[in-house]
């Protein structure tokens, strides 16, 4: 099978698997959003095989740069096949859940789409029109290596827009599902495939999640941006005193409720509690009271889509933080965390101990995290690197 050709107007130096448009020759021809393209460098030797985005900054994201492959059935179902070895055999995740991301992008060769295993759910979220033309034969090699399995597409609205390439309509011919459960470390989710955020579930945060119920243990903990109730159940299950999680998503708020119910908790000597509020008005209302917990973990949703986010959202970030601090009892813990990989660990690290310094506190960093290790970074992609996660001891 042959692809159409791509000429880059300069030599191909470097591994990244984007390539921008002013890197690009425009062919003479059109060739549709999202189509598999053989790429040439300038005097035409072979550059790798990728996929072609027209109206993107980024013009071509590659997908091999072996001569030898062909992109097709068989190079898909041995791209999913090594990845669910990876996350299975390897990262042996299926001792403590039933969920876990099985293609993160870049990192498993699989440029701009993501691939997460919800339970007996497979969803998949394309971000490029490149997923019209792959698409049929991921899904057929997913049915394969999961007998039995749904699976259900989530193009983003605004990725539909970027492309300028309709991709709301896409479906794989399954019965789609609302609903469905994940199991992680003794605990189930339900989640709302519907009205659900992303995938529908934040599978990054899983190894955080575990951290951060062992120092709950016998303590008092505040859940901001609680979402359904990952760290609020975590720290629950982990023998937390008092559990308070706050999030402004009404919706979110009920299914953290049946997440609670589901699992029988609290249990005895135990308080948990979800509210439903604006977690800035929230905070604002215990500095007046003066009300502290032993633990603050903080988790706000991804606040910088683009670079022109990044000066607000760095400035919502320090607002939050030096509100969280407050609300840290003397020895306590802050856990709090950025998912908006345009503010990088080190920036995000800055901001968070300006905050603390202006909230009148004191801050001795305990550990930096990411996201969980079935989210890989590889040295030729490092924008993989979005979650920062920084446990720290307020005085």
């Amino acid at each position: 099978m042959s692809y159409p050709i791509i000429e880059l107007k300069t030599a191909r130096n470097s591994r990244h698997p984007w390539i921008f448009q002013k890197m690009v020759q425009q062919p003479t021809q059109p060739v549709p959003a999202g189509s598999v393209v053989e790429i040439r460098t300038r005097d035409g030797r072979f550059a790798g095989w990728g996929t072609w985005h027209p109206n993107q900054t980024i013009a071509l994201r590659v997908l091999s740069e072996n001569n030898a492959d062909r992109i097709n059935e068989p190079f898909m179902r041995a791209l999913l096949l090594r990845a669910r070895k990876h996350r299975e055999e390897k990262l042996g995740l299926p001792a403590i859940t039933d969920s876990y991301r099985l293609i993160y992008g870049e990192a498993d060769g699989l440029s701009g789409i993501v691939i997460d295993k919800l339970g007996d759910v497979l969803v998949i979220e394309p971000y490029v029109a490149s997923i019209v033309w792959l698409g049929q034969w991921i899904i057929d090699a997913l049915q394969e290596m999961y007998a039995g399995c749904r699976i259900l597409m989530r193009p983003a609205a605004r990725s539909e827009r970027c492309e300028k390439f309709p991709l709301q309509g896409l479906h794989t011919g399954c019965a789609v599902p609302r609903e469905g459960m994940v199991t992680e470390n003794g605990l189930r989710f339900a989640v709302d495939f519907a009205a659900g955020h992303k995938t529908g579930f934040f599978l990054d945060q899983r190894e955080n999640r575990a951290l951060a119920a062992r120092f709950c243990a016998g303590k008092s903990a505040l859940d901001l941006c609680c979402y359904t109730g990952g760290f609020s159940l975590s720290a629950t299950a982990g023998g937390a005193a008092r559990v308070t999680g706050v999030d402004l998503d009404e919706k979110a708020i009920v299914l953290a409720k049946n997440n609670a119910a589901l699992n029988r908790l609290p249990r005895e000597g135990q308080s948990l509690e979800f509210i439903h509020a604006d977690v800035f008005e929230y905070l604002r209302g215990l500095r007046q009271t003066g009300e502290q917990a032993d633990v603050v973990i903080l988790d706000p949703p991804k606040l910088a889509h683009t670079r022109e986010d990044v000066p607000r959202a760095e400035t919502m970030y320090a607002d939050f933080n030096r509100l969280a601090a407050q609300a840290v009892k003397p020895g306590g813990l802050l856990i709090t965390c950025s998912c908006s990989g345009l503010v990088s660990e080190e920036r995000f690290g800055a901001i968070v101990a300006r905050a603390v310094v202006e909230a009148g506190r004191k801050m001795e960093v305990l550990e930096m995290r990411g996201a969980a290790a079935d989210h890989p970074v590889i040295p030729e992609f490092p924008e993989g690197k979005y979650l920062t996660a920084l446990f720290a001891r307020i005085s």
